[in-house]
């Protein structure tokens, strides 16, 4: 290994290039060979710089058929089941140490150690079942008006609260710690709304900016245009260099000639 970094800029291949350029047409004593290198070597630059023009047009055509457009929609949604949901806990009275209930498993408990126990219990049983290792989602519980759900994300179990939204956070392997954490991804539901507010606004920014770039044209069009034409003059004129001239002696046929042919 030499050290040096893998990708070399353009101008370091087009100097190696130039060198071997007119080292090729000292030997030959062409001057053309030496421009045709420099040509050559400018139409790859300027075809790859079109080809990710294309390619970043293409995306920019996706963005903003399909990218963007689902986003919004899909953060749309997310902010008015959100509103629906900050309804929800705003009507029913919050969660304290002292006013504490959780139904888990069918029963309702008023102590976070016990609702706890019951919680790691039922994770255990979750983590056995065939839903788990299908990756599919079961519902345990109730806080207030959202449904308690299990789910199976990665090596680990996720705990979720479901309304008419869907907030989720990590079990930690701990049924209390569990419980801890449910309640407070509940107290925490009214501050994502900033969030998902932010993120719509930035989803309609990026589908604006994908408009303004989609159609514009590639920037080197008639640099390239200019280069290939001249390219294609080189190699012409090198080709017919190439070439090597019949000669064509025509002269009259000489009486003896003439004679014979006429025996």
């Amino acid at each position: 290994m030499s050290g040096k970094p893998a990708a070399r800029t353009c101008e370091d291949i087009d100097d190696t290039a130039l060198t071997f350029a007119e080292m090729k047409a000292a030997t030959t004593g062409n001057p053309l060979i030496a421009e045709k290198m420099t040509v050559d070597n400018e139409v790859n630059r300027l075809k790859l710089l079109q080809a990710n023009y294309y390619q970043q047009q293409r995306s920019f055509e996706y963005d903003i058929s399909k990218r963007y457009p689902d986003l919004i929609s899909r953060k749309e949604k997310m902010i008015e089941w959100t509103k629906k949901d900050i309804e929800l806990i705003s009507a029913a009275p919050p969660i304290t140490e002292d006013n504490f209930r959780m139904t888990l498993g069918g029963r309702t408990y008023v102590e976070r150690s016990k609702a706890g126990d019951e919680l790691a219990a039922l994770v255990t049983k979750y983590m056995m079942s065939d839903d788990y290792q299908e990756y599919k989602s079961r519902a345990v519980g109730e806080l207030n008006d959202f449904k308690i759900v299990l789910m199976h994300r990665g090596a680990l179990v996720s705990l979720s609260l479901k309304a008419n939204g869907h907030y989720t956070c990590d079990y930690s392997m701990s049924g209390l710690g569990g419980v801890t954490r449910l309640c407070n991804l509940y107290e925490r539901i009214p501050e994502q709304i900033h969030g998902l507010n932010a993120e719509l606004e930035q989803a309609k920014k990026q589908l604006a900016n994908a408009k303004e770039q989609y159609g514009k044209p590639f920037q080197y069009e008639e640099q390239l245009r200019a280069g290939l034409e001249r390219q294609a003059q080189i190699n012409a004129e090198l080709e017919v260099a190439d070439k090597p001239h019949d000669e064509a002696v025509i002269g009259d046929c000489s009486d003896d000639e003439n004679e014979e042919m006429e025996m």
